[in-house]
């Protein structure tokens, strides 16, 4: 096989994993009575709605993952020292 023949392969391989995705997403939004009208009208609600969603995912989330920062790196760290130690001592 020639290095075309791989390009055309992948690049025929790719159209037809993006269409099989798009009809597998096309049915459920058509399942869930969505009509791409709907989506094109909406758009940018649906984007700030995407937006807000992650930054309060963020917000509610930070304060988890400090909190387990402050357990997690001291441990971690004690962890790495203690690693590095033994590494050290059967080197010599």
């Amino acid at each position: 096989m020639s290095d075309s023949d791989l390009t055309n392969t992948s690049i025929f391989g790719t159209i037809i994993k993006l269409v099989i995705a798009s009809l597998i997403v096309g049915l459920v939004i058509h399942w869930l009575d969505i009509t791409p009208r709907d989506v094109l009208d909406h758009f940018g609600e649906t984007v700030a709605a995407i937006y807000n969603a992650v930054r309060n995912a963020i917000g509610w989330a930070s304060n988890y993952i400090i909190t387990g920062a402050l357990i997690v790196l001291p441990i971690w760290a004690i962890a790495v020292g203690l690693n590095y130690l033994q590494r050290k001592s059967r080197r010599k």
